[in-house]
């Protein structure tokens, strides 16, 4: 789903009249939205296993995030089953005017534009003293970067593009580590506020935010200077 989505961003970057709408647009948003939700309480639960083997600790919350689960993968189907592949045949008649008429040469450039313009906007986050929430766009931003630079590598291939999609995927993993754990963290703040359990597992997830906080600012110090590394090649490509 995540490449299909950048497809998407690909050829409006080629072209802006390629408008991200319509009814294959819409559902295809709705089974992405539900996917990625799926896949976040699966890795919750990964975290959590680290932590407690056994499921004991935090067995309420283990249960709440199953049933969390269960409701999320029931709409996937659905909206599954909604899935008509006719809808998607205006899509691919754009697609193919878009490729026939942009030269290798013009997607390269086209790409270093989008490059240069999502690097600033990068680093007006960067500047803000950025919270959560700002790194968290910054992360999504450099990831559709990496993305975007997979699919015109492979059209035409450039020494500075590999050498920035190299950085970039450095980076990846420990921007993806941090991200795991401010999601554990937001979905522990949901549990807490809307349901009740036993005094001994309420006080050992409050120390399981402690500490994620904790994993969550030593992982930004480590990943912020790859951030600035990359920034400078990316702006100055």
């Amino acid at each position: 789903m995540r490449k299909i989505f950048i497809l998407y961003d690909f050829f409006e970057i080629l072209d802006g009249s390629f408008v991200k709408r319509g009814k294959a647009y819409k559902l295809l948003k709705q089974l992405y939205r539900d996917a990625g939700m799926i896949r976040e309480i699966q890795v919750n639960h990964l975290l959590l296993m680290e932590r407690d083997p056994d499921g004991a600790v935090f067995y309420s919350f283990i249960q709440w995030l199953k049933k969390e689960e269960r409701q999320l993968t029931g709409n996937f189907l659905l909206a599954v089953k909604e899935f008509d592949k006719k809808t998607l045949i205006p899509v691919e008649k754009s697609i193919r005017a878009i490729c026939k008429e942009h030269s290798g040469f013009r997607i390269h450039s086209k790409t270093v534009e989008y490059i240069r313009n999502t690097a600033g906007i990068v680093q007006v986050l960067r500047t803000q003293d950025p919270g959560d929430n700002e790194l968290h766009k910054a992360r999504k931003k450099l990831k559709t970067m990496s993305m975007i630079i997979s699919i015109s590598n492979q059209i035409k291939p450039g020494k500075k593009l590999s050498e920035l999609l190299d950085e970039l995927n450095k980076t990846e993993m420990m921007i993806g580590d941090w991200h795991d754990r401010v999601v554990l963290k937001d979905f522990i703040e949901r549990f807490i506020a809307q349901m009740a359990c036993p005094d001994v597992e309420m006080n050992a997830l409050k120390t399981l935010l402690e500490d994620l906080d904790h994993e969550k600012v030593n992982l930004e110090l480590h990943f912020m200077p790859q951030v600035d590394h990359i920034l400078g090649i990316a702006l100055a490509i």
